[in-house]
């Protein structure tokens, strides 16, 4: 009778516990751009770098990086394992972790095996296939880690221009620059087949046809993958679950003011200029978001 007790002291210990941590993962925390300091250069060493490494490229005709761009702003760098990708447009590079040139991947073109505009590039972290987004053609190419041709596969999706891998599945994140998408992120297996989907909580009407650059930002913080939308205040949490198969968690709130784009303001908007952001803003999304 007493082991019993103490069975159910631990039982019910343990569940508060749980709750608790429970209540505060929940817990929305709030960020306030709306006054920020001015941008100033910090030191590596101010971040707590202690060894830094520099690693000279190889530069040849065959691995020439394009764009006018600088490397950080101008191109998409994916690490793999023991090697890195850059992607700039329909132009895929991969590299040694060395900075020697190992090939590049995938063919610009309208083959079978080809594509017409690289949108997204991820390296599937169960068997290091690198995965290609053609979103006007809604296919997927994969190459292996050595960059040859593996296999290509349709998906029922209009214009999923980022993605990411998320346990073994793919969430992609549909353009929603004309307000109308039906579902902004769907989660898709390894060949294509819908798990779930998310309706698309900003619609809007858009009279002008611009665009916003960072419509959606993916980006991974210890092993776990976040979701940043221009059209929200708010940055989710990314996870999958036994029962729901994936959720979007909302766990932190930028306030920034007046510079929100907020569904009345886009339906209202015939013309966007950077005069309608503030730095805070352009820091928040890792650059111009409007355009």
């Amino acid at each position: 009778m007493k082991a019993l007790i103490n069975i159910l002291i631990f039982s019910l210990v343990a569940v508060s516990c749980q709750n608790a941590n429970n209540k505060h993962e929940n817990q929305i925390v709030t960020f306030d751009l709306k006054e920020l300091p001015e941008i100033t250069d910090v030191k590596l060493s101010d971040l707590g770098f202690v060894d830094i490494e520099y690693i000279p490229m190889e530069t040849n005709e065959h691995c020439m990086i394009t764009g006018s761009e600088d490397l950080i702003t101008g191109n998409k760098i994916i690490a793999g394992n023991g090697f890195f990708l850059i992607q700039h447009f329909t132009t895929i590079l991969k590299f040694n972790k060395n900075g020697s040139f190992a090939t590049r991947i995938g063919t610009k073109g309208r083959g079978p095996n080809e594509f017409l505009v690289a949108h997204d590039v991820d390296i599937n972290p169960e068997d290091h296939n690198i995965y290609l987004v053609s979103a006007w053609q809604k296919k997927f190419n994969v190459y292996s880690e050595g960059g040859d041709f593996v296999r290509t596969f349709k998906m029922p999706l209009y214009a999923p221009i980022d993605f990411r891998f998320i346990d073994g599945n793919i969430l992609c994140y549909c353009e929603n620059h004309m307000g109308n998408i039906e579902n902004s992120y769907t989660l898709l297996d390894t060949n294509g087949q819908v798990i779930k989907s998310f309706p698309n909580r900003y619609p809007f009407k858009n009279h002008d046809a611009f665009g916003f650059n960072h419509e959606n930002l993916f980006y991974r913080f210890n092993n776990r993958l976040f979701k940043k939308e221009v059209y929200s205040d708010t940055i989710c949490l990314c996870r999958t679950t036994t029962l729901f198969g994936c959720k979007l968690e909302w766990r932190y709130c930028c306030t920034l003011a007046r510079y929100e784009s907020t569904d009345t303001l886009r339906t209202k908007l015939q013309y966007v200029g950077h005069s309608i952001l503030d730095n805070g803003y352009r820091r928040l999304l890792g650059g111009n978001p409007l355009q």
